[in-house]
Formats: structure tokens, sequence, C-alpha cells
């Protein structure tokens, strides 16, 4: 199982220390389970505040729940939709979605560049790695507030490397701007305080997780597993793994 558990211990090549994060390049952090419900009740329990129902994906049949860790990033919970239709995909960034996991993130585009000056960018840095095709998506705010649109680019299921570590990229055009932007519409009191990674091939990820402008530190570990620090309501420091 290269999936992280929590009371898995980790073997480490280098400094473990994890990486403060004081840049604006992680967007979001995804958690999976099978069950929003119980994803929800998990995350109020760790980190003290009610994550809110955000949509549900048709194209890939899940739905969500979202909570802000700062100005700039959020957490979602993802899972399965049970209204999706029969032949709706849930397999489109994971293999599966148990165990309940931090599963992997995605890093925004930076603003002096486009998503395709991006995609070349990470391809010269890393040897050629391509971060995907970018695919649209978009779901309409409640309250009449607009709709919410972003591009994605990531590689698939089984295709994508280090089961998670590698985060995918996403381009939310004008929302920032509009102040829709899920970290600033959703509910708040935690703060994303540091982001690590453990891989049992670290350094095969390293480059690639460089290129595409992620702080975090790629770490020797027995299994793939991502670990957040994330202060919580009540000021204490929560691990979300």
């Amino acid at each position: 199982n290269w999936f992280c558990q929590p009371s898995v211990d980790y073997v480490h090549d280098f400094d473990a220390s994890p990486r403060l994060l004081d840049d604006h390049t992680i967007d979001h952090l995804i958690y999976v389970c099978p069950n929003l419900e119980d994803g929800i009740k998990y995350v109020y329990e760790v980190l003290g505040v009610k994550a809110a129902v955000g949509g549900r994906h048709k194209r890939w049949g899940t739905w969500n729940a979202v909570l802000s860790l700062g100005p700039e990033v959020y957490l979602e919970i993802l899972a399965p939709d049970p209204l999706a239709d029969s032949d709706g995909k849930t397999d489109v960034f994971w293999e599966k979605f148990e165990p309940p996991r931090l599963a992997t993130y995605a890093v925004r585009v930076p603003g002096h560049l486009k998503l395709e000056q991006f995609r070349e960018q990470v391809k010269k840095l890393a040897n050629g790695y391509d971060i995907g095709n970018p695919i649209q998506g978009s779901r309409e705010l409640k309250d009449n507030k607009g709709t919410l649109t972003w591009t994605i680019c990531t590689t698939y299921g089984p295709r994508a490397p280090g089961h998670g570590v590698v985060p995918f990229v996403i381009d939310w055009q004008s929302s920032f701007d509009k102040k829709i932007h899920p970290a600033q519409t959703t509910p708040k009191g935690c703060k994303l305080v540091s982001l690590s990674a453990h891989h049992p091939d670290p350094i095969r990820l390293r480059k690639i997780v460089t290129a595409m402008g992620s702080p975090i530190k790629v770490m020797r570990g027995k299994v793939a597993c991502l670990r957040a620090v994330i202060q919580t309501s009540n000021g204490s420091q929560a691990v979300l793994v």
C-alpha cells in the first residue's frame, strides 16, 4: 500500500522539518473520502471549523465541501457523488477514495504567466514533464453571486506520478479579482502552517515539484504521504494526513 496511514513511522533521507508556507503558490489541499458527510465531520473534529458544501462535479461524479485555510488557500473535502450517473467517473485524480486521506494538492499558475507559458516552463525545468491538457470547470455560486470558473491541468490516475505528491495545476482566471475564490468565500478560522511530502522515491519527484513552483519538500518515507500542519480555530495546531 503506497498510501499513508496516520500511524505510519517515516524514514527521511534529509532535513525533515516542514517548510513554512511564506509564498502563495499553493492553492488548495484535497482530502478524499468515500462519504462526504463523514469527511466533513472528521475535519470538523480535527480543525474545529465545519466545511460548507460546495457543489457537484457532474463531469467526474464527485461532490465537495470547502473551508478556508487563509486568504489564498483552502481545503477541499472530495467524495463520490451518490447522485451521479452510474457511468460517473470518480478516479480522475486518484485510483480510489479509500482510505480517507490528504490525497493531493493544487498549485496556482504564477500571475505573470499564462497557463500555456507555465506548461512549457515546467517542461523545460523538469526534463519534459507535462502537467497535462487544460480542462475547463465551473459551477454556479449560491445566492446568485455569479459563476466560479477555473481551468485545471493534471495527469490521470495511475499515470500521475508520485501518488499525489506531485500537485496538479489550477488557473482561476478572474476569480480572485471578483472575490469569489473559495478561500475568500468559505468558512474561516483555520490557517495552513506547513505542508510536507514523503515518498519511497523522492529524488525522482523533487525536480518536478520544484519546477511547478511548489514550496514543499519531498522527503524519503516508507509510503507516499502528504502531511499538513494547520492552525485550528482555537489557536492550537493539528495535523491532517
